[in-house]
Formats: structure tokens, C-alpha cells, sequence
């Protein structure tokens, strides 16, 4: 005689599992057996009409291969980071992973505090939904530009949006730095823009420095510094618009959407009102 079982799992007790009783005679009835608590090695009982059987229940388990202190907080895994904090005696603070890419993309040097600056510019209440989710996509490397969409989409193109819209024969791939820097259709407008908006001579260039992170102004981060960070950043946000809508940047169009974006700010943020009104750019803006 022959006992199968049916849907027996590793590291879990049986219970109310079927069973099937063949004989020699290849008649088979199915019985449900009820296995109570006990032992690995405790003896039970299983009393089914006509035959009754008696067996040893076993406790299946899988042991899992665990891994040596070491590895375990080295490795990048949800639980490990609290680890590695106590090991270090909370002494030694790390510049976000994601900063530090962020900082490949553009080609900076990000130090821990600036690193700190830079995450938490997406939370001020003065921005607009919209551009609260740009800044945190952008600065977390995870804009969907074409250069990264082309590894998940089939015979998506890499090229830049605005070099395929002008048909440029050395079209370079879309990223970060070349989207927003680099690229010619960026580059007519950029530095024009910057003059504008800053009021400086015709020979100023913007740094990517500048640009990109957060500016200072005498190495501090005051409110005229505030200013001119928004005005980047808005600028970054208009360019990644005009990608979306497959359109080129404009110069003039560019100084209309990013004077109103500066009009609706200082309208939120009283600090924000008197930062603008500090810098010396207020007239530039508010004019008429």
C-alpha cells in the first residue's frame, strides 16, 4: 500500500491535506486527514474508515545560507544602512548616492553639503507641483531622457530631441549634460538668457557650476544667491518643457514664461519678495 500526499509546503504543518490510498487492486479513495500540533518526532494517529494507519509526522524546513557581518553591511540592501551608521559611530556622513551621479551627468563636483542643498530644493513650498517633480526627477536621475529610455524601448532613439528636430548630421545622444548644456539649440539662448536676467555684461557665461548646482554668493548662500538659483532652475525647467512639447527654445519666449513663473513665486513667498527685491533684479521683472 502507498500513502501520496498533496500539497505539502517546506516549513509549514499540514493540515486538513488530502491523501489518496491506492491498493494493489488499483482502487484509490481519498481521505482528509487533520494533523494536530506536536513534535517532529511525536507519533499521530490518522483514523480513516475502513483502514486506519499510524505514522510519524515530519517538519520540513529550508535553512537559508546566511551571510558574515561584514558583507551584510557593505552590501546596499533595505536594513543594512542603520547597521553601517552604528559601526561608524554616526562620525561619518556620506554624500547621497544619487548626488554623486548627479554629479557625473553634469560634469561638478558636489561636496556633502552642497549634495544636502541640492535634495532638499524640490520641497520648497514657493515651487509649483510641477516643477517640485522635475527638480526631484532631475536631481535623483530619473528624467526620461532619450539616452536612458532607449535601453527599455524598443528602436527608441538615443539622439537629442532638438538636434533631430534641426537635422543635424553630428547629433550627439540626449543626456543630461548635453540636453541642457551642451546642446547648440541650448547654447543660441543660454547665455543671452543669463545676461538678461542676472544683468551682466555681454562677455558673461554661465558655469555649469552655476547652472546646475546651488549657487553662492561670497561662499554663502544668501537670499541674493536664492534668487538667482530659481531663476537656473526655471530656465532648466523650460527647456526640458520646450523636449516635451518638441518644440525649439526661444529666447524671448523663455523670458515671458520665466518672468510670469517669478511673479507667481514672490506672490506665495513673502521671503521670496524681499530676496528679489535684495539682489537688484526685482526692476527686471517687474516692470510695468
Amino acid at each position: 500500500m502507498r500513502l501520496v500526499f498533496e500539497g505539502i509546503g517546506l516549513g509549514k504543518w499540514i493540515k486538513r491535506k488530502a491523501f489518496v490510498i491506492r491498493t494493489p487492486s488499483n482502487h484509490s479513495r481519498r481521505f482528509n486527514l487533520s494533523l494536530v500540533s506536536c513534535s517532529p518526532v511525536e507519533p499521530t494517529s490518522v483514523s480513516t474508515d475502513p483502514c486506519k494507519f499510524q505514522f510519524n509526522k515530519m517538519h520540513l524546513q529550508t535553512v537559508k545560507k546566511g551571510v558574515d557581518l561584514l558583507t551584510f553591511c557593505n552590501r546596499f540592501k533595505k536594513g543594512s544602512k542603520p547597521f553601517r551608521r552604528v559601526l561608524r559611530n554616526f562620525t561619518q556622513e556620506e554624500i547621497p548616492r544619487n548626488i554623486n551621479t548627479y554629479a557625473e551627468n553634469t560634469q561638478t563636483i558636489i561636496g556633502l553639503e552642497m549634495g544636502q542643498k541640492i535634495n532638499g530644493l524640490w520641497g520648497f513650498s514657493f515651487f509649483s507641483n510641477d516643477m517640485r517633480v522635475f527638480l526631484f526627477k532631475m536631481h535623483t536621475n530619473i528624467l526620461g531622457l532619450n539616452n536612458r529610455v532607449a535601453h527599455f524601448v524598443r528602436d527608441h532613439s538615443p539622439i537629442c530631441t532638438f538636434c533631430r528636430i534641426r537635422l543635424l548630421d553630428d547629433a550627439a545622444d540626449e543626456t543630461t549634460l548635453h540636453l541642457f548644456y551642451e546642446c547648440p539649440s541650448v547654447e543660441e539662448i543660454r547665455n543671452a538668457f543669463f545676461r538678461w536676467c542676472y544683468n551682466k555684461n555681454d562677455d558673461y557665461v554661465i558655469s555649469r557650476n552655476d547652472y546646475f548646482l546651488i549657487q553662492r554668493i561670497d561662499g554663502s548662500f544668501n537670499g541674493t544667491a536664492i534668487i538667482k538659483t530659481v531663476l537656473a532652475k526655471l530656465f532648466l525647467k523650460y527647456i526640458w518643457d520646450c523636449r516635451n512639447r518638441f518644440c525649439l527654445p526661444h529666447l524671448e519666449f523663455a523670458k515671458e514664461v520665466i518672468t510670469q513663473e517669478i511673479k507667481t513665486i514672490i506672490s506665495i513667498s513673502l521671503k521670496m519678495r524681499e530676496n528679489l527685491n535684495d539682489s537688484g533684479l526685482a526692476h527686471i521683472f517687474l516692470q510695468g
